[in-house]
């Protein structure tokens, strides 16, 4: 109706005409016309456009089609999005997207005037879960509900193109299918059997774990494989070597006979006894590896596996300091060696860590086993073989075996490598230098760092030498640097005590030497039954707080921080110190009063200020025995006395001052 009013209007104005192919004019005046555009039936998406005038101007456009329909499926809580199949918008298009029987507005964007690209409509409860897409017009549905499913149209307008899409979208519950409850059933069914065969392998390999025993020995020794089984006089016994799958000994009818085994390893070195039990004399590192017992019962026709030993030759133990470079060697050239492999762990977990082809000369290291321990830090010389463990730590000790595959046959060689920090022991006041043991060339570069944090404190970079005080002035004056880059400390206290570490930069290679410093504690004899006072030498001043620690961490006396109150803790291993402990309420000092032997140990002392540096001391404590010379007689409490030096101070190393935070 509003188009023929329109189209009335104009004719009024003046002649309109419209020409098809067939060019026709038609002429009216003051009445109304209709222009029939001689078509039965609009198929398919149609747009009519009506133009008037010799420019072709365009009066008016009719969308006379059904838009096509897409069915779209989503589960419910799912994400869906109604693409429009458009590549690329061009700026001036009128977006509308409608939702429901109602056609109710949900989104709607106009590019050339940039307005807000959506409008939710709260009753549908769209808000927060709508993006429009400005590129294509595409909507996308975020969370979707069961009360979104239903019609979706989208009218996208413009000067040179006009878009109609319509999408039925269906939400379905958020259930499983039956086709994904029968895919969960048969994942349920695998995990079952996967649980059954892991513990079926873990029974088995218990039970072959019981069986098997491993016998570490050390070169040159002896040693027995027991048979830990009653021997009935027609059983028989063999001993079979894995390494080389041949028999070494055996009972038969009564008749012990050893072997020399290929090679001639086992000439001179086996004795079987009537038990059946195997001795190796003066073993050898060849002699590494798997033996295995069978029996024979003299009622049975079948051979019985009774036990596996893995003999495991210990050639030497090789001592290295933390921070050092270790090289295991192999002894060898390659020459016909075919394969060379270096494994690391215990008995129970052996991995490798590197391996090199003898006949293609390719190298291998498994640097991120072992948990990563190795990374960074091994080489193999590819000359030889031998393996080198670069800055090594504590964590690298253990047990490394070698095997070297010549021909057919396989040697077995087991390392043990034993890292340990190098602790020195120093006397309050005196001074101490930590030697570096390296010559320094002209652009090397050291750096010295203290503490867990890594304090850099001192450093050499070429002719510049320098130090820091750090960790609260507490290095003022004391660190100087030696022409060898070794660092000494003067005029040592308790603080000074902890980890240092030197950086080496030198030719492009990093290494590292690694120091703990330790304070030698105060020796402190006392006799059976005397008092004895542990002086702090220091006087309590507000809010200290001070801690007296036995052994390693037993807590037996404080004056705690704020309120100065004096706790004893004196129920503390089995009540040993009960009723015996007092602390100077002036100066902290501890007194163990009645001392006796179970009281002998290292005592360290903490004391805690808020406006300094805190102090420690430590004491070791030892009673004295009361011996009685050849030839004399007690009389009455008149003994001659003399100092039994406690194992505590055999091993000076071992002494150390508490440094805990509280």
């Amino acid at each position: 109706m509003t188009l023929n009013i329109f189209l009335s209007l104009l004719i009024m104005c003046g002649v309109f005409g419209i020409e098809d192919d067939e060019g026709k004019t038609l002429s009216v005046m003051g009445d109304s016309v209709t222009l029939n555009n001689n078509l039965t039936e609009i198929q398919g998406f149609n747009v009519i456009q009506w133009r008037f005038g010799s420019e072709g101007s365009p009066i008016a456009v009719i969308d006379a089609g059904e838009a096509e329909m897409k069915s779209v499926s989503v589960r419910e809580g799912d994400s869906v999005t109604l693409q429009t199949d458009i590549t690329e918008l061009h700026g001036d298009e009128l977006i509308v997207w409608r939702f429901g029987g109602e056609r109710k507005l949900i989104a709607k964007s106009d590019m050339e005037t940039k307005s807000s690209p959506l409008h939710e409509n709260t009753d549908e409860g769209f808000r927060d879960r709508l993006q429009l897409n400005d590129q294509t017009g595409s909507l996308t549905i975020k969370n979707m509900k069961n009360a979104d499913s239903g019609l979706y149209t989208v009218k996208i307008s413009s000067s040179k193109q006009m878009i109609n899409k319509r999408f039925i979208v269906t939400v379905s519950g958020s259930g499983v299918s039956p086709g994904a409850v029968a895919g969960i059933f048969v994942v349920f069914l695998l995990v079952i059997v996967i649980l059954v065969f892991y513990c079926c392998c873990k029974i088995f390999a218990r039970m072959l774990q019981e069986k098997m025993k491993t016998v570490i020995v050390r070169r040159g020794d002896d040693v027995t494989l027991h048979t830990d089984a009653d021997i009935e006089e027609e059983d028989q016994i063999l001993w079979t070597f894995e390494a080389q799958d041949a028999r070494i000994a055996e009972i038969r009818e009564g008749t012990r006979e050893t072997f020399d085994g290929a090679d001639g390893i086992f000439t001179d070195k086996l004795m079987l006894d009537e038990t059946g039990s195997l001795t190796f004399r003066n073993i050898e590192t060849e002699h590494t590896g798997v033996y295995i017992l069978q029996i024979k019962r003299r009622y049975k026709r079948m051979w019985h596996q009774c036990k596996r030993f893995t003999v495991i030759v210990n050639d030497r133990t090789i001592s290295v300091m933390e921070g050092d470079d270790v090289t295991l060697n192999t002894g060898i050239e390659l020459n016909e060696v075919k394969q060379i492999k270096w494994l690391f762990g215990d008995e129970h977990m052996r991995g490798p860590i590197a391996e090199m082809n003898g006949e293609t000369g390719e190298i291998f290291t498994y640097e991120g086993k072992a948990d990563g321990r190795f990374k960074n830090r091994l080489k193999l010389d590819h000359l030889t073989g031998s393996l080198t463990i670069k800055n090594i730590s504590p964590e690298h000790t253990g047990f490394y075996e070698r095997q070297i595959t010549h021909c057919k046959r396989t040697t077995y060689t087991i390392l043990m490598v034993s890292v340990s920090e190098r602790t020195i022991s120093v006397e309050e006041g005196k001074n101490v230098t930590l030697e570096i043991d390296s010559e320094i060339q002209k652009d090397d570069q050291i750096l010295w760092m203290f503490g867990a944090e890594e304090f850099l404190i001192a450093q050499i970079k070429g002719e510049t030498r320098e130090t820091h005080d750090v960790s609260d002035g507490g290095f003022r004056n004391r660190l100087k640097l030696e022409e060898s880059g070794s660092l000494t400390i003067s005029n040592i206290t308790t603080e000074h005590t902890g980890a240092y570490k030197a950086q080496i930069i030198s030719h492009g290679r990093t290494s590292y030497k690694k120091f703990k410093v330790v304070m030698i504690a105060e020796y402190v004899p006392v006799k059976k039954g005397d008092d004895v006072t542990l002086h702090t030498d220091s006087k309590i001043q507000n809010n200290d707080q001070i801690r007296w620690i036995f052994g390693d961490k037993t807590l037996i006396a404080e004056i705690k921080e704020g309120t100065g109150e004096i706790t004893t803790y004196d129920d503390v291993l089995d009540g040993r110190f009960r009723g015996r402990l007092k602390l100077d309420e002036q100066t902290g000092s501890l007194t163990i009063t009645n001392f006796r032997t179970e009281h002998t140990g290292l005592y360290k002392m903490k004391i805690n200020r808020s406006a300094e540096k805190s102090k420690n001391k430590s004491f070791d404590v030892f009673a004295r025995v009361m011996m009685i010379s050849e030839g004399e007689e007690m009389n009455g409490n008149e003994v001659n006395e003399s100092v039994a030096v406690p194992n505590s101070l055999a091993n000076r190393d071992n002494l150390d001052v508490v440094n805990e935070q509280h």
